[in-house]
């Protein structure tokens, strides 16, 4: 069975391999709790499921320019008696980017002459065909980023908000294998708050492709944009765990 080609196997959203290495009982305790089933939903008539019921019979590319497009069969489980069938799905991912990207969250701390701040970008969103609020956002490149998702975070915070430095933290789990993107897409994302970081005097340069604007804002202002349903998941995921640590820091109200 051909399986969705990887630039690394570490950075496979399927991978058991890890670039920040945690070790083996954080990786067992992290996956007993990510499969644990609520005890609330567990009722007697309720049949139950598990990653390992789902086989891939088979996968080919189909197409591939910016994102991959797959052709994916999927033998389901036995429901209710019945034989288990197959389905076919379209699966779209970026194999150059070994299926996962980072999001990070620039946070200006408050001073003694202002109100902590957010460095936030407007995008243009090819799919709306609209400009978009984002978090700098981009595919994780183990030939420039080397073995770290943080080193892949202040490369696109560069490259995109102008910003260098500041403290990086991860806001996943050690050995998290990153948040799924979409139902129907094999790319996974791992989120970052940053803290304080400083003006990039010699940034790194931007896709052609892309069209962006760099703004600061309150985190009242950011708040009101997270409800506006005018920005992407990935930055609105993001932006919640990130002022959950914030407050939970008391770094903000």
């Amino acid at each position: 069975m051909q399986q969705l080609a990887t630039v690394s196997n570490l950075a496979h959203p399927c991978s058991t391999g890890f670039l920040v290495s945690p070790t083996q009982s954080q990786k067992v305790l992290f996956l007993e709790r990510l499969h644990q089933v609520p005890q609330a939903l567990a009722t007697t008539d309720m049949q139950t499921f598990h990653d390992e019921d789902f086989e891939i019979v088979h996968e080919k590319q189909v197409f591939k320019r910016y994102l991959t497009l797959y052709d994916r069969r999927i033998k389901f489980p036995a429901q209710k008696g019945q034989q288990r069938q197959e389905h076919d799905y379209d699966i779209i991912g970026h194999p150059q980017c070994g299926f996962h990207f980072v999001v990070t969250f620039p946070f200006h701390a408050s001073s003694n002459d202002g109100q902590a701040q957010v460095t936030l970008l407007r995008e243009h969103a090819q799919g709306p065909n609209q400009m978009m609020w984002v978090l700098p956002t981009g595919g994780f490149d183990p030939l420039k980023h080397g073995d770290s998702w943080e080193a892949g975070a202040r490369a696109e915070m560069s490259e995109e908000a102008h910003l260098n430095g500041g403290d990086f933290v991860q806001l996943t789990p050690a050995g998290h294998p990153g948040i799924v993107e979409g139902k129907w897409c094999a790319n996974r994302f791992t989120p970052f708050l940053c803290l304080n970081p400083q003006a990039d005097l010699s940034p790194g340069s931007r896709d052609e492709q892309e069209c962006i604007e760099v703004h600061r804002i309150s985190i009242a202002e950011l708040r009101e944009i997270m409800h506006s349903g005018d920005m992407l998941l990935p930055s609105i995921t993001t932006c919640f765990l990130a002022l959950a640590r914030l407050q939970q820091e008391d770094l903000i109200p």
